[in-house]
């Protein structure tokens, strides 16, 4: 395990805000880096330190009350934040899936595979950077709504996991076509490997690939 790997691990499981989570992470890396600059190696200040879950009990142990009701309060928010948000798009997600009839992508002649496959690769790319202005230039108007409150969907991200680390990879790509009440759109379900998870997003597009659906799980 890497410095940076063991700090993840210890600052994940850290019961405190997202403020003071950022500054226990500088200040470990700091110090360890501090210390093999002193000629300790990373495998003798990890062994020192303990456990990633051993060093984060002690954090937790001296963080202040103050922090420790942020914690409490802050968790009951993302929660209802997270339901909020995924009942919003598991909604576009009903609408347009299930009472749709669904086809090959590509037998109406409206969407080509290859840029299916590239859009979906681009939206994923801008969530990942948190460019929601460029989400929300890339989406239909009821989309552009639900991106407009870009803590809730950082919640729902984390709500997934704290720490996603890199991306890694996509995996294999399930798209067809739904049409519902006249209304084309293009579906595509990817996973895609980050260093510490494994993210499936389902997304919707319509005829123009602006996209009209998201779902993350």
């Amino acid at each position: 395990m890497t410095t940076e790997n063991y700090v993840n691990a210890i600052v994940k499981q850290l019961k405190c805000s997202r403020r003071k989570r950022k500054e226990i992470k500088q200040q470990l890396l700091s110090d360890i880096a501090a210390a093999i600059e002193n000629g300790e190696t990373a495998a003798a200040i990890m062994a020192r330190m303990g456990s990633a879950k051993e060093a984060a009990a002690e954090f937790n142990q001296n963080l202040s009350p103050t922090e420790q009701k942020h914690f409490s309060r802050s968790r009951k928010i993302k929660a209802v934040s997270s339901i909020i948000i995924v009942l919003a798009l598991l909604l576009l997600f009903l609408v347009y899936w299930f009472l749709p009839k669904s086809y090959p992508l590509g037998t109406s002649g409206a969407f080509d595979e290859k840029t299916v496959e590239q859009e979906v690769q681009k939206i994923i790319q801008l969530l990942d950077a948190r460019d929601y202005p460029a989400l929300r230039a890339a989406s239909i108007p009821i989309m552009q709504k639900v991106l407009e409150n870009e803590q809730q969907i950082e919640d729902v991200k984390e709500n997934l996991s704290r720490d996603w680390g890199s991306f890694r990879s996509f995996g294999t790509m399930y798209m067809a076509e739904i049409k519902q009440r006249g209304q084309l759109m293009a579906y595509c379900e990817v996973t895609a490997s980050y260093e510490n998870t494994n993210v499936t997003y389902t997304l919707l597009f319509d005829k123009e690939l602006r996209l009209a659906g998201l779902y993350m799980k």
